[in-house]
């Protein structure tokens, strides 16, 4: 017999002398569920010839495999609440933001070549300002710095809108 649950002796309803489960389902239709299952998740392989009845028809069976519980609720929907950073994601973030701010501080008393635009959020190397991000980040917060900084040297300082006025072309006095 299947083990699908039956309702005790006591509870179990005969509408056509069959044998109904606590789902609601008549025994055949169990027995059809059961094929089915062991279709999808390849237990058997079984020929199923038998009509699909409509509430069986459009069943959704849970994926062979789960990535995992907490990320991939299969039986609730898309997940909707907020997923925390790991404590190295937060570590790595703040690392980040310290070379941001040391790479932000070269810039004190330097304006732009063009238009003496002095302030630091708005200031970048030219030609190579995305070179020197790079390597900044790359290098370590420990690391001495000393290539970077000879290459900043060598680097002119300009705003965004020059920046963006040399890179389509345009010549600035």
């Amino acid at each position: 017999m299947v083990s699908i649950g039956l309702i005790q002796s006591g509870n179990i309803s005969r509408g056509s002398s069959s044998i109904h489960h606590k789902s609601g389902l008549s025994n055949s239709e169990a027995l059809l569920l059961v094929k089915i299952m062991k279709n999808k998740y390849g237990i058997d392989s079984i020929d199923i010839n038998e009509s699909i009845p409509d509430k069986l028809k459009y069943l959704k069976l849970p994926p062979r495999g789960h990535k995992s519980r907490l990320t991939t609720s299969w039986n609730k929907g898309i997940k909707t609440s907020k997923s925390y950073k790991s404590s190295s994601t937060k570590a790595n973030d703040r690392l980040k933001s310290k070379k941001e701010i040391w790479l932000n501080n070269t810039f004190i008393n330097k304006s732009c070549a063009f238009c003496h635009e002095s302030e630091t959020a708005c200031l970048r190397y030219y030609p190579k300002g995305r070179m020197i991000v790079r390597i900044n980040n790359n290098i370590g917060i420990t690391q001495t710095r000393c290539k970077l900084i000879k290459l900043i040297e060598d680097q002119d300082v300009v705003c965004l809108n020059c920046e963006s006025k040399l890179n389509i072309g345009l010549e600035l006095i």
